[in-house]
């Protein structure tokens, strides 16, 4: 059996400033920080043997905060999604582009942002990374500091929700430093926790699309 600890990284600069990130990358903020810490706080009853986390900055430093003096691997695969030429801008400027609205809205219809990934692209390097822990023997407890988007593609895969249907899960994304728990075995994913976030103090919400 494989158990998944899943959370995404903390609270950063562009979030604060409402800027959409994607492969570009900010450093975390106090509150990132803080939330990292109470997570690392809540991790400490579960017996983690593996940690990994995409390297941009902001999910791996989530991870060391959360497992100091711990070693943490890096994996290409867990990236955010690359929002290509809109990385850096205010959300607010895109909220009415076609492009924009479809990666949220109508997200069989996406193509790409130019220069960014396809959600095809996105799923590929997900499952991919999926393959090779359904691989792994015996029982092992893995944790996994990554991305809102990637989070909702994550979801999706395991909630069996096709993509014309993501609109159920994209519309709130995951607070960062909340903890999600997924058991793995013969190809089936069991949903054991989501989204918990008890162990964080109220803190400023994101949204990435028109309410």
């Amino acid at each position: 059996m494989i158990y998944l600890y899943i959370t995404r990284h903390g609270m950063t600069q562009w979030n604060e400033e409402g800027r959409l990130q994607g492969h570009g990358d900010s450093a975390l903020t106090a509150q990132g920080i803080k939330d990292a810490e109470a997570l690392a706080e809540l991790m400490k009853q579960y017996p983690i043997d593996t940690i990994y986390s995409s390297p941009l900055t902001r999910a791996y430093q989530t991870a060391c905060l959360v497992f100091p003096n711990r070693s943490i691997l890096t994996d290409e695969r867990l990236k955010e999604m690359s929002f290509g030429d809109y990385e850096g801008r205010y959300v607010s400027e895109l909220l009415d582009l076609k492009d924009y609205d479809a990666l949220w809205n109508h997200p069989e219809a996406f193509d790409r942002i130019p220069h960014g990934e396809s959600y095809a692209e996105v799923y590929a390097r997900l499952h991919s990374f999926l393959e090779d822990l359904h691989s792994l023997k015996g029982e092992h407890h893995i944790f996994m500091a990554i991305h809102g988007m990637l989070y909702v593609i994550l979801m999706s895969i395991i909630k069996e929700v096709p993509i014309k249907e993501l609109t159920t899960l994209n519309q709130s994304i995951i607070r960062g430093g909340a903890l999600t728990i997924v058991s793995l075995k013969d190809h089936r994913y069991q949903l054991l926790k989501e989204a918990i976030d008890t162990h964080l103090d109220e803190a400023k919400t994101i949204s990435y699309t028109k309410k």
